[in-house]
């Protein structure tokens, strides 16, 4: 089985803690890899998928706890590997009130790319739709007083002005989707809205005619905007095709939706060879198929796939409404470009493009097969390159800030200007987020942060390079873990789990704590807290190791902390379990 250094458990959540890193566990899934010699897996176990290296997906049944099923596999002899499916850790998690919602963020791994960048206002996003509601407040007005959408520069083609607002709601849909203002504490979060600040800038366009849509690629180019989203299908149109080449000729990006009809056929504009076709996949990650006229279209002009069933997104009258179709698939597809050109403004439109498609993940249940159409990896019919990552995508292209992952119990990490910008950059500054404070920053070279006092509620921080490219301001950001983390090192018995300890009643349980080497010189004070019989018992000082004799079986709850010269750290919550 891994080596699992401990577990911890908080707020019904469990995860897994690694060289001072906290990783949440997926409490529905456990990772197998049979015994050499056993040739297939028993019957009495469910498998979700398996990949050509040996590891299985298990589905873990009801009623039953992971870290039960986990302890029940390796009881059965058969695994080489046990392990927890463990999500990635990230540095931002928005808090917008329903971003729970949004289960297609944490699919296109969207919580890591944030890191980098959450949006620029020098991204310009072009959104030709039906409509789109600027006045709601999770796109434009609101209390926070910026707006993620430029309406003055928008233009409505069917009235000739630009009243962009119609009775239409998918033009608002698909803007929220790709740029709703992200971590301002209400709604949900766009793909590229920002940090609650400005994200990427969109201009909305009406049009419901060929000509019309033709016209408004031609208006957003000469306007600057680098990416053009396209939720529509179409017959083909010359004029359309003619505004396709002049947006490769001005290296715009084109994104448009495969279409609804569950044909294999892609629509157009989505089909042409310069637009970046995107089909819909649904929440088990599967090609978006429930009946024979309704599902994502496929076939050999297929690019990508993204999430596209029950996407929660913004609508009209400051609304938020869940909704299905590759018109929502798109516009995350347009939001991660709109973001690589947020890191890598000098990135031409084939750069953008080959980011995104070479980093796609390889989707369960289809075959990938090299073919010369496709020059950005293995490709299927079905689903293109596969599902988007947008952490992949930008983590291959943006420029690396040098620096430890950890700010640990030194209190202090010392960062590098980052490596991979475009040439020609300018040095402005640095910033940070919260759970960190900027030392020293005044020079392009590096720069020094300091863990905020007792971070227990603020462990994880970013920190941002800003620079200036073609007399524009960028920024690119990295994400640190500010905090000092205590480990169980377990009983001197041996803990049956790293969460629960066995103890008898009568007899003594010893409980031991442990830190990173490097980090226990720095540590000054140990404070163990354990609740039994009514009471709380209080270990506190220099010595790692203290114990208890328990007089009556039960489960109590222990919970240990460690103070280093920046404060104290998170309490780690254990349980005892007395036979």
């Amino acid at each position: 089985m891994k080596n699992i250094v401990h577990l911890e458990r908080e707020n019904g959540s469990i995860f897994v803690v690694e060289n001072g890193k906290r990783y949440t566990v997926d409490q529905t899934t456990v990772v197998v890899k049979l015994k050499a010699g056993i040739e297939k897996l028993g019957t009495d176990v469910k498998v979700l998928r398996s990949n050509k290296l040996g590891f299985h997906t298990l589905s873990v049944p009801e009623g039953v706890t992971v870290e039960n099923y986990v302890f029940m596999l390796e009881k059965k002899g058969e695994f080489e590997v046990v392990e927890f499916n463990t999500f990635l850790d990230p540095c931002i998690v928005p808090n917008d009130t329903r971003r729970h919602e949004q289960w297609y963020l944490e699919r296109i791994n969207m919580f890591s790319a944030w890191d980098f960048t959450m949006g620029s206002p020098n991204s310009i996003v072009a959104i030709i739709d039906f409509g789109t509601d600027w006045g709601h407040p999770d796109l434009g007005n609101g209390t926070d007083g910026y707006s993620n959408v430029d309406h003055a520069n928008g233009w409505n083609y069917d009235t000739n002005n630009n009243n962009v607002i119609t009775t239409n709601p998918h033009g608002t849909k698909v803007t929220g989707v790709c740029g709703a203002k992200a971590n301002n504490g209400r709604g949900i979060a766009g793909i590229s809205g920002g940090n609650n600040a400005p994200g990427i800038t969109i201009i909305p366009y009406v049009a419901d005619v060929a000509d019309h849509a033709a016209a408004a690629m031609y208006d957003a180019v000469g306007k600057g905007a680098r990416i053009i989203n396209l939720s529509f299908e179409t017959a083909s149109a010359t004029s359309i095709i003619s505004a396709i080449a002049y947006a490769k000729l001005n290296n715009a990006v084109v994104v448009a939706a495969s279409g609804n009809a569950n044909s294999s056929t892609v629509s157009f504009p989505a089909s042409h060879a310069d637009v970046i076709a995107v089909g819909a996949v649904n929440t088990v990650s599967q090609r978006w198929s429930e009946s024979s006229s309704r599902g994502s279209n496929y076939g050999a002009n297929l690019n990508v796939v993204a999430p596209g069933v029950d996407i929660l997104s913004t609508t009209l009258y400051n609304d938020y409404i869940l909704d299905t179709g590759t018109s929502l698939a798109a516009p995350q597809v347009t939001g991660l470009a709109a973001l690589i050109l947020s890191v890598r403004p000098d990135f031409t439109n084939i750069q953008v493009r080959n980011a995104i498609e070479s980093t796609c993940v390889k989707l369960s249940g289809y075959t990938f097969a090299t073919n010369p159409s496709y020059p950005n990896g293995t490709w299927n019919n079905q689903v293109g390159h596969g599902l988007i990552n947008s952490y992949a995508a930008i983590n291959s292209v943006a420029p690396k800030i040098g620096g430890p992952d950890v700010i640990g119990a030194s209190c202090q990490g010392v960062y590098t200007a980052p490596t991979g910008l475009p040439s020609g950059s300018a040095y402005v500054r640095w910033e940070v987020e919260p759970g960190i404070t900027l030392l020293t920053g005044s020079t392009s070279s590096s720069c020094t942060v300091q863990r905020t006092a007792n971070v227990s509620d603020s462990v994880r921080s970013v920190v941002r390079y800003v620079f200036t490219y073609g007399g524009k301001t960028y920024s690119v950001g990295r994400g640190i873990i500010a905090r000092i983390e205590p480990v169980f090192a377990g009983m001197r018995e041996g803990p049956t789990s790293p969460l629960v300890l066995a103890a008898r009643v009568g007899y003594p349980i010893y409980f031991e704590a442990g830190l990173p080497s490097n980090e226990r010189p720095l540590v000054q004070e140990y404070h163990w807290e354990l609740t039994a019989g009514g009471l709380v018992y209080h270990f506190d000082g220099e010595l790692t190791t203290s114990s208890h004799t328990f007089m009556a079986p039960g489960t109590y709850p222990l919970r240990l902390r460690v103070r280093d010269g920046c404060g104290w750290s998170r309490w780690l919550d254990i349980y005892v379990e007395v036979m």
